[in-house]
């Protein structure tokens, strides 16, 4: 099962290297104390992104690559409300600092895989 773990980061850093970083610091505010993260809009994306991956991981094979594929943009929704819940925060200049230094490295990283 090592080699299907490792499958799914390869596939996810592939596809966008920023959900292979974002999806940690947004699940441990998530579990954190904060109620604020918890509502429907959160957690619900959550649930299917980590239910597609685990579908994705218990079928490494070909079959389990659309499940992961399908995981990507609930990962994407969970973090992205994550960080609009985090910005109406004390901490906005940070919150907003670190999501521009992530979204300036994607881009960097993109253009670098053009080249």
């Amino acid at each position: 099962m090592s080699a299907a773990y490792r499958e799914v980061l390869a596939v996810m850093g592939q596809n966008s290297p920023a959900l292979v970083f974002s999806p940690f610091p947004s699940l441990w505010r998530h579990i954190s104390l904060w109620p604020r993260a918890h509502y429907f809009g959160n957690t619900a994306p959550l649930l299917v992104a980590i239910f597609c991956l685990i579908i994705g991981v218990a079928t490494p094979h070909y079959q389990g690559l659309g499940f992961q594929l399908i995981a990507i943009p609930f990962l994407f929704v969970f973090v992205a409300g994550v960080c609009a819940d985090l910005l109406e925060t004390k901490q906005r200049t940070l919150v907003m600092a670190c999501t521009f230094g992530l979204l300036l490295a994607y881009a960097c990283w993109s253009v670098v895989e053009l080249a």
